[in-house]
């Protein structure tokens, strides 16, 4: 079977955090047997250092830009959205009638989903829905976009979401119960550096965004309570975000800098 994944975030560059998941994924799908490409508008540059074989990108009005940089107030924005959604309905379709493509997966409803969508309309070809978290928790709650999100999934052939939060969300907004599929991708086991992290105290890592979605700020209170009732806990933070020095500025006023670790963005090596 030919699969085409369908997506607005790939890590087309080394280091690229957005989709780092999806080339494994289409691995995956490629040891199964399967024939595996990925539609995905260009981001950040015209000569991307791909990962994964079967790759195919194609230009929009936004540039290097990815679509979750661009302001909802801006009416260029709004522009280079609309003609990303042309362009990708077009590309995909071209796609699916070029390459024999016998089934899509949208990584997100939205756009890939809506281009999915359109794209079954005037080929045929079916297609899943993949719901990762903002096009249902962010988009899926905006009045016009919600609209747009739910007939989206609503008229998927299949349906997934990578949690049982979002199963939940999925359920709601559609009267559907997708399929829980995870995201997740292998780390790099070279080069592993010895670490000293105390013997007797536990620790706990966290790896991810530092944004209200992803809850850090409940962690760090929950860590700090721990804290205070005398608890031998440590947390280590991995990632970056629009709340890393909000979080930093608290963890100071409590003073619990000795306990609670910001170390920034970290690859996958360091994870490791």
């Amino acid at each position: 079977m030919t699969v085409c994944i369908v997506t607005h975030c790939y890590p087309l560059h080394e280091g690229d955090v957005p989709g780092n998941f999806l080339p494994d994924f289409s691995d995956a799908l490629r040891q199964e047997g399967h024939r595996v490409l990925i539609l995905t508008p260009e981001m950040r540059g015209a000569a991307p250092l791909l990962r994964s074989e079967g790759v195919r990108t194609f230009a929009w009005s936004g540039g290097e830009r990815r679509l979750g940089e661009l302001k909802p107030y801006d009416p260029f924005a709004l522009l280079a959205v609309l003609n990303l959604f042309r362009r990708g309905a077009t590309a995909l379709v071209d796609l699916i009638r070029a390459e024999g493509v016998d089934f899509c997966l949208a990584a997100w409803a939205i756009p890939g989903g809506f281009l999915c969508r359109r794209a079954r309309a005037r080929t045929g070809v079916p297609y899943a829905v993949w719901s990762l978290g903002s096009d249902v928790n962010v988009y899926g709650q905006k009045p016009i976009l919600r609209r747009v999100v739910r007939r989206v999934l609503v008229d998927a052939d299949l349906l997934f979401a990578n949690s049982r939060g979002l199963i939940r969300a999925v359920e709601s907004l559609t009267g559907r119960i997708p399929g829980f599929m995870p995201t997740n991708r292998l780390l790099p086991k070279a080069g592993i550096p010895d670490l000293d992290l105390g013997a007797g105290r536990r620790h706990l890592l966290f790896v991810g965004r530092l944004e209200p979605v992803k809850g850090i700020d409940l962690l760090v209170q929950a860590v700090a309570r721990l804290a205070a009732e005398g608890a031998d806990v440590d947390l280590h933070v991995l990632g970056d975000g629009s709340v890393r020095k909000a979080l930093e500025r608290d963890v100071l006023a409590k003073g619990l800098q000795g306990r609670i670790f910001f170390k920034g963005f970290a690859d996958g090596a360091t994870v490791d």
